[in-house]
This record gives C-alpha cells, structure tokens and sequence, in this order.
C-alpha cells in the first residue's frame, strides 16, 4: 500500500473476518519501494506464491485537460508498475514452478489474455 496511513480500514475489514494481514508499504512506481516489500515479504512470510497487480490511478479529467505531468504518472503506476512487479517476483515463482500469472487486464474481446505483454490503455471515456 503506498500510504499506510490509509490501511485502517483494511485492516479492520481482515479483523472482523478473522483473516490474517500484513500491509507493507509498497510504491510501485519506486524500485527501491518494490525491491524492499518484495524482500520484507519473502523474509517474513516465506516465497511469493500468488501476485495481483491492483495498483493503479486514473483520472477525472477530459484527456485534452489533464497535463502531461499526470499522464506520465499513470503511465508510471498502470502500466511500469505491474511490469516492475512481475520482474521482480516472476523468476522466484519459475523456479518453484509457479509461474502462471493473472493481471487484471482483458484483451480486446473482455477475455483474460495472461501471456502477452501489458496492454497499455487509455482509460479516458471507459465509465471510469
């Protein structure tokens, strides 16, 4: 989670489930973020088995209106971010033999394409 201090209710949401949680820091646009949660986690909770890239940001704003300082961030977070994420666990996960990975990404017909390379999408005017 890039910023901890919105992990209260998360954490409260695992408490009454009973579900065990560990939130670390993680900025997936930083390597050194990664780098670190990645080691952290492997340290303390054993191998990586199981990786969902749900990090994202979008914007509200017309694509015309908003700055490129703002596109480059999202290209940053939605599309390096996952690609730095899978580079860093993927090779674990191959030598263990684990190596199917699931983005949340569909292909152009809404089906699940987990073997090629990200898409890169514009999400402007999607409804989101």
């Amino acid at each position: 989670m890039r910023n901890l201090a919105k992990a209260g209710p998360l954490e409260a949401a695992a408490r009454d489930e009973k579900l065990s949680l560990v939130v670390r820091e993680l900025d997936v646009t930083r390597q050194d973020s990664i780098d670190r949660t990645v080691a952290a986690t492997v340290e303390h909770e054993g191998p990586i088995d199981v990786l969902v890239n749900n990090a994202g940001i979008g914007g509200a704003t017309p694509l015309e209106l908003t700055p490129e300082d703002e596109h480059r961030a999202m290209f940053e977070a939605n599309y390096w971010g996952p690609i730095r994420m899978i580079r860093a666990v993927l090779p674990s996960m191959r030598e263990r033999k684990l190596h199917r990975q699931r983005d949340l990404d569909r292909g152009p017909r809404g089906h699940p394409e987990p073997d090629r390379v990200l898409r890169l999408e514009a999400r402007a005017g999607r409804g989101q």
